[in-house]
């Protein structure tokens, strides 16, 4: 556990080597293994109380690769204000995580011990540096919060309904030999018919037909014989695609079309507002809606990719709430009931400081230099076309397949009267691992620097989570990677966690069309358990419906042939998709994180099935992530191995952890 690691934490926490290097870190060995604990951050202090975070990793007896944690402490300081000294009295950890799963009854063991150890230190320094430090964090934090938090557009509806995101105005792709286009920018099926200017959504075993493309759509059982051809000759792609799944004769839900960042809030009829059962909560909730909808007084509230807005009609005005703005009756809502899914977006409960943790444990890998990157490769929509990244010195390729940066060439010096400069380099991410290459066409071998100004890359890029990715240390035979969940969009947003930046990216369009994550038009939702998962429109009685990835892939999953817009299923929208946990339709099962006295709730009556992806995609409620996909972000399918982008990604020479030297 040598200088790789004591890299890796100074990265996460933003501390100076020079700091660490002083006194931090701390190891501590036994029969029962390793256990390393790196140099706290402080985060605040409230009068003799300072809490903060501090990395651990514990490499037990007889294994090879450490498991790397991170934990919550509140340290009570005897302060003296004439000399400006502290030292440590008391010494609590709230908190505590792993990227693993772990054995409660171990986790409070190693608590214990943790403390023990860090009392025995006898810590005690200067209280300014103290409050220096703190200061520092501050304003780290705060420049790291430049997201955007303005409202997508909310669409309320009392029929249950299906948001249909078009990725800005339809893009329209000709199908050869038939008298159909398909829109390529969507992840639903929708075709056009140009004899009679109809368009169709495919539902899987139900049409939808409508005179414009938002609609108004209609349930039809007509459809052209150039569609029916098409569904006959691909009917294995037609299996997977964005369907509606019907099991009885209700009336399908209701189809809404946006190509603008959208969201909806529904309920089933008129808002059923309903109260907690503690008479200390003034707060109903929406018993009717598969939404995180509340009121308070004439005051409604949602809660959409872990922000908060709020509103005084249903219908509009929805303003951004800062989560530390809440009502304080948020925090009271108890665990175990109705929509208590909200806790983690809501500061100081248990389930916020664990969603905190959570987004400050990395995954970390090992990867060797030979067969690293022997098979990476980058497509490219005709030649290179660069855009710079401001406040960098960097410039992203926009039409690639992956996040590829081209550096600016440095001046060596003057031969000649000439300004001599190197050549430029190029860098590419892919599944949690940075590349280098002289040339924008490789060959590309693992990285083991990242580039320069990477750290400045701002959230209005495209490819601001790749500063996520780090390298920490390398020999000459292999290099020690790792990410944090803010490379999957899960980023800490002052005192709770939210999902994306917040900002529009455009795609590329060109031949192919490439496009990038999305905060919204999917209702992503965090829990405690299963972290960020999609839940999609309503589901109610028999109808399920599934997201596809329609027009993205149909030239070569359709067989349509012709330059097509399109790219390989599952790219883009979500990031990259391995990190996120099994996502389960609808977005509550119904708040089944397996935690004993957290997660009840659960309000029959509402559907539940699988989402299936086109291109063969499935993902399975409850079990391992199994995602085609290949995108800017590749993963090989079929990998089992929890959350852990480095197990799925099945790349030659990756394994998980860092081994120890």
């Amino acid at each position: 556990m040598s200088k790789q690691i004591i890299i890796f934490f100074g990265i996460l926490f933003g501390m100076g080597l020079g700091a660490i290097a002083q006194s931090w870190p701390k190891e501590f060995s036994g029969t029962k293994g390793k256990l390393v604990m790196y140099e706290p951050q402080s985060q605040k202090i409230d009068a003799n109380k300072v809490s903060g975070v501090m990395a651990i990793s514990v490499l037990p007896a007889g294994k090879k690769e450490p498991v790397f944690g991170a934990l919550f402490f509140d340290a009570f300081l005897n302060i003296d204000r004439d000399t400006r000294k502290y030292s440590l009295e008391r010494f609590a950890i709230p908190g505590l995580k792993f990227s693993g799963k772990t054995d409660t009854a171990q986790e409070e063991q190693l608590k214990q011990y943790i403390t023990e150890q860090i009392l025995a230190m006898q810590i005690s320094g200067s209280y300014d540096e103290l409050l220096s430090t703190i200061e520092e964090y501050k304003a780290e934090n705060k420049k790291n919060e430049n997201f955007r938090n303005d409202p997508p557009v909310f669409i309320y509806t009392t029929t249950p309904s299906v948001l249909i995101m078009i990725d800005g105005e339809p893009k329209f792709q000709d199908i050869k030999e038939t008298d159909l286009r398909h829109v390529a920018n969507t992840g639903y099926v929708i075709f056009e018919n140009k004899s009679d200017r109809q368009f169709y959504l495919f539902g899987g075993e139900i049409w939808y037909t409508a005179a414009q493309i938002k609609g108004p759509w209609q349930v039809t059982k007509n459809v052209p014989k150039d569609v029916k051809k098409l569904l006959d000759q691909n009917k294995e792609a037609a299996k997977n695609a964005g369907k509606i799944e019907t099991t009885g004769k209700e009336t399908p839900p209701a189809i809404v079309v946006a190509t603008v960042p959208t969201e909806l809030i529904q309920t089933k009829g008129e808002p059923q507002w309903k109260k907690y059962d503690s008479v200390d909560i003034s707060i109903e909730y929406a018993d009717n809606s598969e939404d995180n909808l509340f009121r308070l007084a004439s005051t409604f509230y949602v809660l959409k990719s872990g922000r908060w807005f709020k509103s005084n009609t249903l219908n509009s005005g929805w303003q951004f709430l800062p989560a530390d703005q809440l009502p304080k009756d948020f925090a009271k809502i108890p665990s175990g009931s109705p929509n208590d899914i909200v806790l983690s977006s809501v500061p100081g409960t248990v389930e916020a400081r664990d969603a905190l943790l959570d987004a400050q444990v990395p995954q970390t890998a090992t990867v060797d230099r030979k067969t690293g990157g022997k098979d990476v490769k980058v497509q490219y929509d005709g030649q290179p076309q660069y855009e710079k990244i401001e406040g960098t010195s960097l410039e992203l390729v926009k039409n690639a397949d992956k996040i590829v940066f081209r550096t600016s060439s440095m001046p060596l010096g003057y031969q000649g009267g000439k300004a001599v400069h190197d050549q430029a380099k190029y860098y590419m991410v892919d599944n949690g691992i940075w590349y280098a290459s002289s040339s924008p066409d490789g060959p590309w071998y693992v990285s083991d620097t990242r580039p320069a100004t990477v750290e400045d890359i701002p959230p209005s890029s495209p490819a601001y989570n790749t500063k996520y990715v780090y390298v920490y240390d390398s020999t000459p035979d292999v290099v020690y990677v790792g990410y944090t969940p803010g490379y999957m969009g899960s980023y800490v947003y002052g005192p709770t966690v939210i999902y994306g930046t917040g900002f529009y990216y455009a795609p590329w369009y060109g031949s192919m069309y490439y496009p990038y994550h999305a905060t919204w038009g999917f209702n992503m939702n965090y829990n405690p358990w299963t972290g960020w998962s999609i839940g999609f429109g309503f589901s109610t009685g028999p109808y399920h419906f599934g997201f596809g990835t329609g027009g993205f892939y149909f030239g070569m999953s359709w067989g349509f042939g012709g330059p097509m817009w399109g790219y390989p299923p599952g790219m883009g929208w979500f990031g990259p998709p391995m990190y996120r946990p099994p996502c389960f339709y609808p977005h509550y099962p119904w708040y089944g994180y397996n935690r004993p006295g957290y997660g009840g709730g659960y309000r029959p009556g509402y559907g539940s099935g699988n989402i299936n992806w086109g291109g063969g995609n499935q993902i399975n409620i409850g079990g391992d992530v199994n995602i085609n996909v290949g995108d800017r972000d590749k993963i090989n399918p079929n990998i089992k191995g929890g959350n852990n982008l480095y197990n799925k990604a099945n790349k030659p020479g990756v394994s998980t952890g860092i081994s120890g030297k």
